[in-house]
């Protein structure tokens, strides 16, 4: 009855250690904050000196919420170079209205939406 219960015991630790080395999670959700896919953007300003501040216009016509979320999580997978980075999302390339806007590295602490149309 031992060998049985030793050997039951040994097979569901392999089966929990395999389940667990196959997981599709990565462990950084921050990364994964938004499900919405990046959509087509155009960059109107752009400037990203070598390890200093640095600062983009992202472009989006009929932006929302969720699309310029995306759009800057997006874009800052393309930085490399400066020490930080703040871009933002706008409609309209004279606009008065930013629709979001992040502070790369730090994008899920600086994230502002403040464009009360943009939902």
């Amino acid at each position: 009855m031992n060998r049985a219960r030793t050997a039951l015991l040994a097979t569901m630790a392999l089966a929990l250690a395999l389940t667990a080395g196959c997981s599709d999670d990565d462990g950084d959700d921050a990364e994964n904050a938004s499900d919405e896919p990046a959509p087509e953007y155009s960059i109107i300003t752009e400037d990203l000196p070598d390890g200093g501040i640095g600062e983009a216009e992202l472009l989006i016509p009929d932006a929302t919420v969720e699309t310029a979320e995306a759009a800057i999580r997006d874009y800052a997978d393309t930085i490399d170079g400066p020490e930080a980075v703040t871009v933002q999302v706008v409609r309209t390339e004279d606009a008065a209205v930013i629709v979001c806007r992040a502070d790369w590295p730090d994008l899920d602490d600086t994230m502002n939406c403040p464009d009360p149309g943009g939902n």
